[in-house]
């Protein structure tokens, strides 16, 4: 009998299928395929799907991927999205070898490329020759691994050299990179480039310009320098600065960097709009933006320092300056009587406030809670007159990754037994009609049985509220600017913020320094 022709394994299909079967469900798997060849089999693994991940953490796996693409080369093709985590290829000529054919057989397939530690790119030429002579390649991911200590720097050249044009990258710049100037190091993509993420970087030339560049996230920025992202980024949409800056800096220099943005935008422009922007306070107010901002995330308020500046001030300048539709303050109990400074500096009362407070361990019982919300929240707020109010109430430090909460109320300290016996219901009442121009309330209390609930005024007969369902109420408040969740098949992320509509056709893929 004459042997059947070779059967084309889909390498993508395959990922998957190992991903649920144990191992030995796996070679049933391909026994029955094999059996089943002439039964249209082959078709059902020719079948192309995007969405799986072709992760290499260890040299074996990289042998083994090579070893299986060699065996048939039309098998290059169906690796689309290649994650490479290998900390280094081990001075090991095969290896070096086999990553660089594997490069060079995906040129004209591989749409995304993730590298865990750009340093292995300098272990041998041919490796960035190769990425650089990729065609396909949208998305390009570099150093976007565990952040640590070594300084992992990206090689310059090859951002210059590549012949793709890539659509987003995400590059954490190593320290010993932090002169570099990200608008010219970036130049070769400027006609492409629409969502870029960066890490320790500078913005310094005007000259450039990346006329689709929509979304920027920064981890760390060296200067602010606002007249460097408005000339280089005419179109953006929405921006995030992650790092936490301390805000004791203010000195006249920080004063005199806000004038400077100011009077730029004044006399020259600015942009016409932005869609999100989401920094903590001092950045945003030497930035100056003076555009009108859809929604605007301004993380915690500080805590008041005697000598330094008063970040109210700060904020209230901020509010003015950008004029928010949306606008999203987190702050403690202790900052509910500055809210009537805050409410005078938002000029549009249609503004939809999103408070997310954070309760300290003073706060013992829920009488007390009530009592700071009437005495100095709702009143500041009712000038405001808004029509859309979400508040969200949860513990100090809740936040954060290494916080835990029991459902016991035995392991529950004291602030979350407060808000595990709030009444939402009744709180919303109280919420209603100490705010009477409220249409639209969200509520959001942690360690509560009921943590998430949304309510509508009535419009028939007295005024009354009506709870809505959690998708209406999500959609008010969220629209499309919700945190991506990862996907299975890239354990490698965390957490980075969706800034694009659904149906963006470039995937939003997270990074080690996240937006909060």
């Amino acid at each position: 009998m004459k042997d059947p022709p070779a059967m084309l394994l889909n390498f993508d299909v395959f990922f998957v299928i190992m991903s649920h079967l144990p191992r030995k469900d796996i070679s049933a798997l391909m026994r029955t395929c094999h059996t089943l060849y002439s039964g249209g089999v082959p078709k059902l693994f020719a079948r192309h799907t995007s969405g799986s991940m072709v992760r290499l953490d260890t040299s074996r796996q990289l042998n083994s991927l090579h070893q299986f693409v060699k065996a048939d080369t039309a098998r290059y093709k169906f690796i689309t999205l290649l994650y490479i985590a290998l900390s280094s290829l081990e001075e090991k000529d095969g290896l070096k070898a086999a990553l660089v054919d594997l490069l060079r057989g995906t040129r004209q397939s591989l749409s995304l490329l993730g590298i865990t530690n750009a340093d292995i790119l300098r272990e041998d030429p041919r490796i960035i020759d190769a990425i650089a002579k990729v065609e396909s390649l949208q998305v390009l991911l570099m150093n976007v691994g565990p952040i640590t200590e070594r300084r992992l720097t990206v090689p310059l050249h090859l951002l210059a050299t590549m012949t793709s044009k890539v659509r987003m990258a995400v590059f954490d710049f190593g320290w010993e990179d932090q002169e570099e100037d990200i608008v010219a190091s970036l130049a070769n993509f400027s006609s492409s480039l629409e969502k870029l993420a960066v890490h320790n970087v500078d913005f310094v030339s005007q000259d450039i310009k990346y006329v689709h560049m929509k979304h920027l996230h920064i981890g760390y920025m060296q200067t602010f320098n606002v007249a460097a992202l408005i000339q280089a980024y005419p179109n953006l949409q929405t921006l995030g600065i992650a790092h936490r800056y301390p805000h004791n800096l203010l000195s006249e220099d920080v004063r005199e960097e806000r004038e400077e943005n100011t009077k730029f935008q004044r006399r020259h422009k600015t942009w016409d709009r932005l869609e999100y922007v989401n920094a903590q306070i001092l950045p945003l107010y030497i930035l100056a933006i003076c555009c009108k901002v859809r929604f605007l995330r301004v993380g915690f308020l500080p805590p008041p320092s005697s000598s330094g500046p008063d970040t109210v001030d700060w904020l209230c300048a901020i509010l003015a300056d950008c004029r928010p539709s949306i606008v999203h303050i987190g702050c403690n109990e202790r900052d509910f009587g500055a809210f009537s400074q805050i409410a005078r500096s938002i000029a549009d009362n249609k503004t939809h406030l999103v408070l997310s407070v954070e309760l300290s361990p003073t706060v013992l019982d829920y009488a007390w809670l009530i009592g700071a919300l009437d005495r100095l929240l709702l009143p500041a707020l009712r000038s405001l007159a808004m029509s859309e109010f979400t508040l969200s109430l949860a513990p100090m430090n809740r936040s954060r990754p290494d916080y835990s909460s029991s459902n016991d109320e035995d392991g529950l300290n004291r602030t979350e037994l407060v808000l595990r016996r709030v009444d939402v219901e009744a709180l919303a009442y109280r919420i209603m009609f100490s705010l009477p121009s409220l249409d639209y309330l969200g509520l959001h209390v942690c360690c509560n049985p009921r943590p998430e609930t949304h309510w509508q005024t009535s419009k028939e007969g007295y005024r009354s509220l009506v709870e809505v369902g959690l998708a209406y109420g999500r959609k008010e408040v969220y629209e499309p600017f919700e945190y991506a969740k990862s996907s299975s098949s890239s354990r490698w992320v965390d957490s980075l913020p969706c800034l694009t509509p659904p149906g963006d056709p470039i995937p939003a893929y997270n990074v080690p320094w996240q937006l909060r």
